[in-house]
C-alpha cells in the first residue's frame, strides 16, 4: 500500500521493521508498499545513518544559496542607498569598497538587482514635450557652391605637448570643398565668431549654414539660436539645424571628420603649430 497522507514517519518505520526482518525480498516489499525501489533505498540509507529521526521529511528550501550576499552586506547596502537615494549601483560599489574592503562585497550588477528587488531604484521619465511639436523644414538641397555650408566641431584633441584643441570644420555641401579647419582653445561663441569672420572674408557669404543643435550653433530657445547662429541671421545667412539624434543628415561632414583623423591624428602633431600646419597641408 502507499505511503498514507498522515503520519508518514511511522508508515516508514514499519517499512524499514519489515525490512530488518528479512522475511520478504526487497522487491516483494516495494511493491507491497507500492514504493519505487530507488525510494525503498533512500528511507533505508537515511535509517542507516540516523535512525528513526532520518525518517522524518528534511527542509527542502538549501541551507545556502550560491553567490549570495551575507546579511551584514544587504544591510550596509540598504543603509547606503537610503542614505545617499541619488546613488546607483556603481557608485554604492565604489564607496562600499572604499570603506569595508573588497571582500565578500557583491558585484555591480548584484548590488543593481537587490536594488530593484527593494524598489530603491530610480524611474527615468521622459521629459514632457513643452508647448507644440513644431515641424522642421526640410534640407535645403545643394546645386551650386556657396548653396550650403555644413560646420561642425570635430571631437576634442590633445596635441603632443598636451594642448587641448576644438577643431571647427567648414565645408561646401555642393563642392566637397573643405572651407576651413580651424583649431581653436575653445569650443565657444567668440571664438567661433572670429573664425567665422575669416572665412566669411576669403570666401564670401553662403546662403545657408547647416549645423547640428549643440553649443555653439544652436540653443534650447524659442528658435533654437544663439549668438553666433543669430549673428548669422542679421547677414542674410539662413541657419538649418539637423534633426537630434540623426547626424547621418550631416553625413558627408561626419566621414570628412573619420578621414582627417585618420590621416592627421594618429597619432597628432607635437605642438598647435605643428597640427595647424599639418591640418592646412591636408586641407
Amino acid at each position: 500500500m502507499p505511503w498514507k497522507t498522515t503520519c508518514q514517519k511511522v508508515q516508514r518505520w514499519k517499512f524499514i521493521q519489515e525490512f530488518l526482518r528479512h522475511k520478504i525480498p526487497l522487491v516483494e516489499l516495494s511493491r507491497h508498499w507500492a514504493v519505487s525501489r530507488k525510494t525503498a533505498y533512500k528511507w533505508i540509507e537515511r535509517f542507516k545513518e540516523r535512525g528513526r529521526f532520518g525518517l522524518a521529511d528534511r527542509q527542502h528550501l538549501a541551507h545556502w544559496i550560491h553567490n549570495r550576499p551575507c546579511a551584514k552586506w544587504l544591510a550596509r547596502i540598504r543603509r547606503w542607498r537610503l542614505r545617499h537615494p541619488y546613488w546607483g549601483a556603481p557608485k554604492l560599489h565604489w564607496a562600499l569598497k572604499r570603506r569595508f574592503g573588497a571582500k565578500g562585497l557583491p558585484s555591480e550588477t548584484a548590488i543593481g538587482r537587490w536594488l530593484k528587488e527593494w524598489a530603491l531604484t530610480r524611474r527615468r521619465r521622459r521629459p514632457a514635450h513643452k508647448g507644440p511639436v513644431v515641424e522642421r523644414p526640410k534640407l535645403t538641397l545643394a546645386q551650386r557652391p556657396n548653396d550650403v555650408w555644413t560646420v561642425d566641431f570635430k571631437g576634442w584633441f590633445r596635441t603632443g605637448d598636451g594642448t587641448r584643441v576644438e577643431a571647427l570644420t567648414v565645408r561646401d555641401l555642393a563642392s566637397r570643398y573643405i572651407l576651413a579647419i580651424d583649431l581653436l582653445g575653445q569650443q565657444n561663441i567668440p571664438e567661433s565668431r572670429i573664425a567665422f569672420g575669416r572665412i566669411f572674408a576669403r570666401y564670401g557669404l553662403p546662403r545657408v549654414v547647416r549645423a547640428d543643435n549643440g553649443s555653439p550653433f544652436g540653443a534650447t530657445g524659442a528658435l533654437g539660436l544663439t549668438r553666433l547662429s543669430a549673428w548669422w541671421v542679421k547677414l542674410g545667412i539662413q541657419v538649418e539645424f539637423i534633426m537630434p539624434g540623426r547626424p547621418d543628415q550631416n553625413g558627408a561632414h561626419e566621414q570628412f571628420h573619420r578621414v582627417y583623423k585618420q590621416d592627421t591624428l594618429l597619432p597628432p602633431a607635437r605642438s598647435l603649430r605643428a597640427q595647424k600646419r599639418r591640418s592646412e597641408q591636408w586641407r
